[in-house]
């Protein structure tokens, strides 16, 4: 693999994120989203060029928006997972109240005999 920029290796990182996103691993997503934001902003404490500081200002507005989106789809996943579980635990009771299904019998089935 050919030497990449930071800048170009944080915007392969946030692809990353987002194709994680994409197929709703959005812990994965919200976790290398913030790696960028962080590693943007350590590089921004230290640099001193205008130029190069108001092109990571830009990265790093960037790495904040799409870490507070993909935040923002793993609560509502998240949340989705938490009612479809309080559903199943608030109709457990109606289904073990249910009878079983009485199976056909032994005489009807091919090679019972």
């Amino acid at each position: 693999m050919k030497d990449v920029t930071p800048e170009e290796r944080w915007a392969i990182q946030l692809v990353q994120a987002e194709n994680f996103a994409l197929r709703e691993n959005f812990s994965e997503a919200v976790v290398r989203a913030r790696r960028v934001l962080r590693d943007v902003e350590s590089a921004l404490r230290t640099e001193v060029d205008g130029s190069r500081r108001r092109q990571l200002e830009r990265l790093r507005t960037q790495a904040a928006g799409r870490t507070q989106a993909f935040q923002a789809q793993y609560d509502a996943w998240n949340q989705a997972l938490l009612e479809r579980r309080e559903a199943t635990i608030q109709s457990a009771e109606a289904q073990m109240s249910a009878p079983l299904p009485v199976p056909p019998p032994a005489m009807d089935r091919p090679g019972s005999r």
